[in-house]
């Protein structure tokens, strides 16, 4: 039997998101759209994204699905 102590799942899970194109990238407007931040699901992209412009006061962090 396989050593299940070492096996991650959250890490096999985001792996598969991250192979089947699910990449959201957070993005900083002021940084000329650098990316900032990558994300394989787009709830913790947005959750990330919110909180950073409410600590900024204003809209300068915008979620973005990586093109394929």
């Amino acid at each position: 039997m396989a050593d299940t102590e070492s096996f991650d799942l959250v890490a096999e899970f985001n792996a598969l998101l991250f192979e089947a194109g699910s990449i959201w990238d957070v993005i900083d407007r002021r940084q000329g759209h650098e990316v900032t931040l990558t994300l394989p699901t787009e709830h913790e992209a947005r959750v990330i994204c919110e909180e950073w412009n409410r600590q900024e006061g204003r809209e300068r962090f915008k979620v973005v699905k990586r093109a394929a």
